[in-house]
C-alpha cells in the first residue's frame, strides 16, 4: 500500500483523532463503573494512578510536615477529576446519563474539596512561615488552575 492509499484509510489522516473516533468508546448495557475502562479510559487510568503513586511515594518517603498535605491533596484531586470525566463521557441512554451525572457530580465534589484543602494547606503554610504568595511559576500556574477549576465547577453546577 503506497502513502496515498494509507492517507485515504480511515484513521490515518492528520484530521483523525489520536484517541479514537466517535463511537469507539460506547457504553454497552453494563454497570456504570465499566466507563472507567472503556476505550482509552485504561490509558487515562494508568496515567492518573502512576502520577498519584509517584507523588504519594515521594511524599511518604520523607518526613511528613504540614506542607506534605499539599501534594497529597492536589494529586488526589487530579485523580478524582479524571474519574469524574471518565464516568460521564460514554453515556448514551437517559438512565446512563442520569446515573453518570450524579456520580460525575459526586466525584467532582470530592475532587474540588481535595483541591481547595490543598490550597488552604499551602496558604496556611506560607502564612505560618512568612513566605511570599503566588510568586513562583509553580504558584502562579497553580492559582490559574484553581481559578479555571472553580469556573468549570460553576459551569457544571448551572447545567
Amino acid at each position: 500500500m503506497d502513502a496515498e492509499q494509507q492517507q485515504q484509510q480511515p484513521g490515518n489522516s492528520e484530521q483523525s483523532p489520536l484517541l479514537g473516533g466517535p463511537g469507539d468508546a460506547t457504553q454497552q448495557d453494563k454497570p456504570l463503573y465499566y466507563n472507567f475502562i472503556i476505550g482509552t479510559g485504561v490509558v487515562a487510568q494508568a496515567g492518573a494512578w502512576i502520577l498519584a503513586a509517584i507523588v504519594w511515594g515521594a511524599v511518604f518517603s520523607n518526613d511528613l510536615i504540614l506542607f506534605s498535605a499539599h501534594p497529597l491533596l492536589n494529586s488526589a484531586a487530579v485523580l478524582f477529576f479524571i474519574q469524574a470525566i471518565l464516568i460521564l463521557q460514554p453515556t448514551h441512554t437517559a438512565k446512563q446519563k442520569k446515573q453518570g451525572t450524579y456520580t460525575h457530580a459526586a466525584l467532582n465534589n470530592v475532587a474540588l474539596l481535595a483541591a481547595v484543602a490543598g490550597l488552604i494547606v499551602i496558604e496556611y503554610n506560607k502564612i505560618d512561615h512568612g513566605g511570599k504568595h503566588f510568586e513562583s511559576p509553580h504558584a502562579i500556574l497553580g492559582l490559574i488552575t484553581y481559578i479555571m477549576v472553580a469556573g468549570q465547577a460553576l459551569v457544571g453546577i448551572t447545567q
